[in-house]
């Protein structure tokens, strides 16, 4: 995976803040699914590319529809 973010960023201009929020947009997507009436959630993560995803949740989770 770290191989793939560092072509995409590197090889493909796309920022890594992009591609974190992008992640964080489909974690909102499936947590949505799978608990459609959710008013609230605790965010965990370890160091690393996982923590970017993780910082981007709060944004997305108040303002998804």
């Amino acid at each position: 995976m770290k191989e793939l973010d560092r072509a995409t960023i590197e090889d493909l201009g796309i920022p890594g803040l992009v591609l974190m929020e992008n992640a964080g947009r489909g974690v909102v997507q499936v947590i949505g699914r799978l608990y459609p009436h959710i008013r609230s959630a605790a965010i965990l993560a370890g160091k690393g590319t996982t923590g970017g995803t993780a910082s981007s949740l709060p944004g997305i989770f108040i303002t998804r529809e």
